[in-house]
């Protein structure tokens, strides 16, 4: 089959590449670490001009599955997907239709401990000492609630990343990434908490009492202990936060991305 065959006249020619493209990555057939042919052997496989073939690459790369790199020994490198990408078009999709905070954390309530559930039959116990000794640590930064926000990111991504089950995990990453996200943004109005200390320990209890079930082989105790968990930062949202403030909002760029409160 010819490359002309492949590509059909009714579609753009560089969206026909980037299909193809995509769909070989998606199999393996590109590796991640692995450098494309180069321009002039994609232009001849497909029979194209090198504008058609740069815009093809540049689809790829906007999708996060290339890195682009120019000079002599430049070329188009695979890379792995980043569920944060799909995390900020799925957010832009939920501030289209007005979605909340409340939401999006009901969701992960409800996903989240499934996750959970399957890392107590999956997980290894090396990931849940890594688990445990991140919950300990919080404890010497209760003061400093910016640093105890992003290393309990690092434990849910932890989790998650290693629960098992690609599904759970590719739900999991993107719908917390947009709660941070959003709740990174409300943050920076939330007043003073002067409980903030006893929360946050009873916050590290709560999770120390999940990894205590999973150790436990109980997955069902430890899922119900994390949809707690979850129960009770959504609760203190709404203590501190009036409804209209808990509508999405735009996501934050750079640093105050990685901020956000779970």
């Amino acid at each position: 089959m010819t490359a002309e065959t492949v590509l059909l006249p009714t579609r753009n020619v560089a969206d026909q590449i980037a299909s193809t493209l995509r769909a070989e990555i998606a199999a393996g057939v590109w590796a991640i670490g692995q450098m494309l042919p180069a321009e002039h052997q994609l232009m001849e496989r497909f029979g194209v001009s090198r504008p058609s073939c740069r815009e093809a690459l540049r689809i790829l790369q906007s999708e996060g599955l290339l890195e682009i790199q120019r000079g002599n020994r430049g070329g188009a490198r695979v890379v792995p997907p980043d569920p944060s990408r799909i995390a900020l078009f799925a957010g832009v999709f939920l501030q289209m239709r007005n979605a909340t905070i409340t939401e999006v954390f009901e969701t992960r309530m409800t996903i989240e401990p499934a996750a959970v559930r399957s890392f107590a039959r999956h997980g290894s116990r090396e990931i849940l000492s890594q688990l445990a000794q991140n919950a300990a640590s919080q404890r010497f930064i209760i003061h400093d609630r910016p640093t105890f926000y992003r290393r309990g990111r690092d434990f849910r991504e932890l989790l998650v990343r290693n629960c098992g089950s690609e599904s759970l995990r590719l739900l999991c990453l993107v719908i917390g990434e947009i709660a941070d996200m959003q709740l990174s943004v409300l943050s920076h109005a939330l007043p003073h908490d002067p409980d903030q200390e006893s929360r946050f320990l009873t916050a590290i209890r709560m999770k120390e009492e999940m990894i205590a079930h999973v150790e436990a082989g109980d997955g069902d105790a430890a899922a119900q202990s994390w949809h707690g968990y979850l129960r009770y930062y959504l609760d203190r949202l709404h203590e501190i936060t009036p409804p209209e403030t808990r509508t999405m909002k735009p996501f934050p760029l750079g640093e105050n991305a990685q901020s956000g409160p779970l």
